[in-house]
């Protein structure tokens, strides 16, 4: 990912059990941690704090295209029928597979998570939207997201494990 954040802290330790204080911060589709682990949704500590002020660009409405909440989007590029945007959410990536998880418009194709990077691949029945996301502070992550027409599905990348959810 070619976004220029600037991140802190050390990169090492242990992550310690998500409190109510941490849920509660959390966008509402995350306060409720139903079937997952709540040590998932909490801040990755050993990141150190987010001091991440991307510029957003203008940018207008992109058919098929889903971002979580308070996501900022810096770059946009169009190559055919692909969309490609990057920019930075203050999620971590297992928040953002989450957030899509739940989204009911959204079926998940595939999934590979690591603690610090997710790669999730979706379907709302007209697009095909992959998306990947790379922590750079304990509450915030660095995503790029490539959308196209299902039509045009094939050339859409798919996460590297290929896993399902």
């Amino acid at each position: 990912m070619a976004l220029a954040v600037a991140a802190c802290g050390d990169a090492g330790g242990t992550t310690p059990a998500a409190s109510p204080a941490d849920l509660a911060a959390l966008p509402p589709v995350l306060q409720s941690p139903g079937a997952i682990d709540p040590a998932l949704l909490q801040p990755l500590r050993g990141l150190g704090p987010c001091d991440v002020h991307p510029n957003a660009i203008d940018l207008e409405p992109i058919d098929g295209l889903v971002l979580p909440p308070d996501a900022v989007v810096t770059e946009r590029s169009d190559d055919g029928p692909l969309t490609t945007v990057r920019g930075y959410v203050p999620l971590t990536p297992v928040q953002i597979r989450v957030v899509y998880q739940r989204d009911p418009d959204l079926q998940i194709v595939q999934v590979e998570d690591e603690v610090r990077e997710s790669e999730t691949l979706l379907d709302s029945g007209e697009y095909r939207l992959f998306v990947k996301a790379q922590a750079v502070c304990e509450q915030g992550s660095v995503f790029l997201a490539v959308l196209a027409p299902r039509v045009a599905q094939h050339n859409v990348p798919a996460p590297a494990g290929g896993g399902s959810p």
